[in-house]
This record gives structure tokens, C-alpha cells and sequence, in this order.
């Protein structure tokens, strides 16, 4: 298992101003998580090394039978982008996925709130970023 480490206050600030690009909007139910398996522990990765990872969270997602979207998390101005997905799932199961990813952070939506939720960034407590909807960026 991972073991949790300390992040820089600026990486954990920019998980704070965050925007979801997609091609819909995820119709889950009242839960849900946005993970990625791109740039385990906040090291930056090569596209192609993040792609790899990317597939293969795809058919780890697809062999629990999870229901999933893509979707990419992006920062504000665009120039960093990690794709990732939407998962219709328990809080447990995010937890667990992200870890085994080796994420700092997961995002949690219930009931139409978006939260932060620190997985293996020691000393950093879960963040409420308020109502998801204005965070979502759907392809026209």
C-alpha cells in the first residue's frame, strides 16, 4: 500500500481550481468519484506513460463492473490536463481506487457537491468546493 507524503500548498491549491471537461454529464445517482491514474503522486509523467495508466485503470473500472465516464480534469487556463473518470461508486471504493493509484487526491460529488478528498497527501483535510455543476465543461 502507498504511504502518504506532504505536498507542496500550491499543488494542493491547484486541485482546488479545477474544471471537468467531458462529452456529457454524468446522469449517476447522488454519488460519485472523478479519479485518474495520470501522474501517480503528483509526479508529471510522459503522455505516453499516463496513457498507459489511463487504459489501464479503463479495464480495472471495467472488470468491477463500475459504472464510469470519461472525464478530464483540467486546470482553469487549460494547460494542464489529466484525463480520468467519473465513477458511480461507494466512497470506500473511491478511496480505494485512488490509493491503488497512487492519487494525492480524489474529488467526491453527493447531493451536487463537489469535494476534495485528500488520499495520500498527509496533513491535508477533505475541502468542500461547493456546487459541482460550475466545475463541468461539456463538449458542444
Amino acid at each position: 500500500m502507498s504511504t502518504k507524503h506532504a505536498i507542496p500548498a500550491a499543488l494542493w491549491q491547484q486541485y482546488q481550481t479545477v474544471q471537468f471537461l467531458c462529452a456529457q454529464k454524468p446522469v449517476f445517482s447522488s454519488q460519485f468519484a472523478i479519479i485518474t491514474a495520470c501522474n501517480p503522486a503528483g509526479e508529471v509523467l510522459v503522455e505516453k506513460r499516463n496513457s498507459a495508466l489511463h487504459n489501464t485503470f479503463e479495464k480495472r473500472l471495467q472488470g468491477l463492473e463500475l459504472p464510469y465516464v470519461e472525464m478530464t480534469g483540467a486546470s482553469l487556463d487549460l494547460r494542464h490536463q489529466e484525463p480520468g473518470f467519473a465513477i458511480s461508486c461507494r466512497f470506500d471504493q473511491a478511496m480505494q481506487l485512488a490509493v491503488e493509484y497512487h492519487q494525492n487526491a480524489f474529488y467526491w460529488v453527493e447531493d451536487d457537491q463537489l469535494w476534495l478528498m485528500p488520499c495520500l497527501a498527509a496533513g491535508r483535510s477533505e475541502v468542500n468546493l461547493g456546487p459541482f455543476a460550475p466545475y463541468i465543461r461539456v463538449a458542444t
